[in-house]
């Protein structure tokens, strides 16, 4: 303990109080910095500015009568202990000071230097003590309610894997039976109704696992935040692109409200997932023949936020909280059945959290939603990410692209897709292969790189690669999350990172940051 002890003493008998500054001096072990005032509101005053080790109080001033100065120091919120030095030997007295949060409590009558001493030095370590309880209460309580979150969240992982997940595989599978059975006698129209009400089932299906996946690695704390600039206008009008036919079979048009020259601070993934998430409850929500908004505002204190606003069903006001704090399993049908996971806007939530932003709702039954959410601006200069391509004879040549895939069916679909778009094609279907195939092909211009192989994984497989190419683009492409995680911790650089299952215009937007595209 500190030898050196500042006391605010507070007593209005001089002579008392020169007696305990007295048996203060006393001490041969402990000094004592006194600072003595005769009014608790002169005390008051001085405790707003100064900082004591101890209050000594006396219960009887002119200005405050007994208990009630207790109750005023208190007040202030302090983290000093108090201890009560009285007249009157009264036990009640005592127990009741003790109870409204002094240390201690002695008689006047009783005082030498000694026992005030010691009585001053318990005063301390109590409160003390007490105070290391309360954190340590605290830290159980917040314990607690991270396992209480746990076991939430765990029983809301199983009642989705249980229900919302099984539900449509059996769908999908009774479908598949349907067609199975009914081939050869079903025409080539009821043959294409099956097809698309699998594709659709599946579809649906796999944006729950997805969402489902995204929030239990969130919950885990396993996703990465990693801002880094990106245009707004373009980044908007990008995931607009996905939602296209869609909003074609609901005739809702989507009308962006955006300067170009805007852009974000944010981690390029969660933004897009944030976006997809809430255009896509917006067309869930809307009627047929209707529109959605996307747009900026600036709140009073001069934060952007970026909004989604349709005009569909809207929410009941009751419903908002639950569907950001995720407590409870909150799922609506949209317009025409559109079924939901009741995770998206919990995900949403959480990403916007991870860029110390807020979002919000605004909703009027039969009138629309409004989704609110903050995003850090900056201004886009014309850097090399936002210039046009515009190409040049050199690169009028046909470019070739290294397919690293194992899954033969994945495999076959980018090379289709790559094929139509013009690039000479070449697969490897391990990480060797692929190595051995950039060792004899020195025109390899770009690699998509799977991560998870036999023989040799896509991590060491790039490793081996950077050593031969330093400068050739390599694409990562996983099913999960996870994989990103582990490949960014591993050390490899890789140029960019696409997730499966893979769609045409991700493929092709992300190929043509590097080398060009004819379409």
């Amino acid at each position: 303990m500190n030898k050196n002890l500042k006391v605010i003493l507070v007593e209005d008998e001089p002579g008392d109080a020169f007696l305990i500054e007295e048996h203060l001096s006393a001490s041969t072990e402990f000094s004592f910095e006194i600072v003595v005032f005769a009014t608790l509101k002169k005390a008051l005053a001085d405790l707003k500015i100064n900082s004591y080790d101890v209050i000594l109080l006396d219960l009887g001033l002119p200005d405050s009568k007994g208990l009630d100065s207790i109750e005023e120091i208190n007040k202030m919120n302090l983290r000093t202990p108090i201890l009560v030095i009285t007249g009157l030997d009264n036990e009640q007295t005592g127990r009741l000071s003790i109870n409204m949060g002094a240390q201690g409590y002695i008689v006047k009558s009783e005082l030498d230097s000694r026992f005030l001493v010691n009585s001053i030095l318990y005063s301390i370590e109590r409160y003390q003590h007490l105070i290391k309880i309360k954190q340590n209460e605290k830290e159980l309580e917040e314990k607690n309610i991270l396992l209480l979150n746990a076991n939430a969240a765990k029983d809301r992982l199983f009642s989705i894997i249980a229900h919302d997940l099984k539900s449509p595989f059996n769908s999908i599978l009774g479908l598949i039976e349907m067609l199975h059975v009914n081939y050869e006698n079903s025409t080539e129209k009821e043959i294409k109704s099956y097809i698309s009400a699998i594709l659709s089932n599946t579809q649906n299906t796999y944006k729950l696992l997805e969402n489902l996946l995204l929030w239990s690695a969130t919950q885990l704390g396993k996703i990465i935040c990693s801002p880094e600039k990106i245009s707004l206008e373009k980044a908007v009008k990008k995931n607009i692109e996905s939602f296209n036919q869609l909003c074609k079979n609901k005739e809702i048009e989507i009308i962006v409200k955006l300067p170009p020259e805007i852009g974000i601070l944010y981690d390029q993934d969660m933004f897009d997932t944030i976006l997809r998430n809430l255009i896509s409850n917006a067309i869930k929500f809307s009627n047929r023949n209707s529109k959605i908004v996307i747009g900026i505002q600036y709140a009073e204190n001069e934060m952007a936020e970026l909004y989604v606003k349709d005009f569909g069903i809207g929410i009941e006001k009751e419903d908002i909280p639950g569907l950001l704090s995720g407590n409870g399993i909150l799922t609506t049908l949209g317009t025409e059945s559109e079924k939901g996971t009741g995770l998206g806007m919990t995900i949403c939530a959480d990403f916007v959290e991870k860029h110390n932003g807020k979002i919000r709702i605004e909703s009027e039954k039969g009138k629309g939603t409004t989704v609110y959410f903050t995003i850090p601006t900056i201004e886009m200069g014309v850097t090399e990410e936002n210039v046009v391509y515009t190409g040049s004879d050199s690169e009028t040549e046909t470019k070739t692209i290294l397919i690293v895939e194992d899954d033969r069916v994945i495999e076959i679909y980018l090379r289709i897709i790559l094929t139509n778009s013009n690039f000479n094609v070449l697969s490897a279907f391990n990480g060797q292969d692929a190595i051995n195939k950039v060792i004899e092909n020195p025109d390899i211009d770009l690699i998509l790189m799977d991560i998870h192989m036999p023989v040799l994984n896509g991590i060491d497989a790039t490793k081996q690669i950077r050593k031969l190419r330093p400068k050739i683009p390599v694409i990562a492409q996983t099913a999960f999350y996870n994989n990103i995680i582990s490949t960014q911790k591993s050390g490899v650089e890789f140029d960019d990172f696409l997730v499966k299952p893979l769609k045409r215009d991700d493929l092709i937007s992300v190929i043509e940051k590097y080398i060009p595209v004819k379409i």
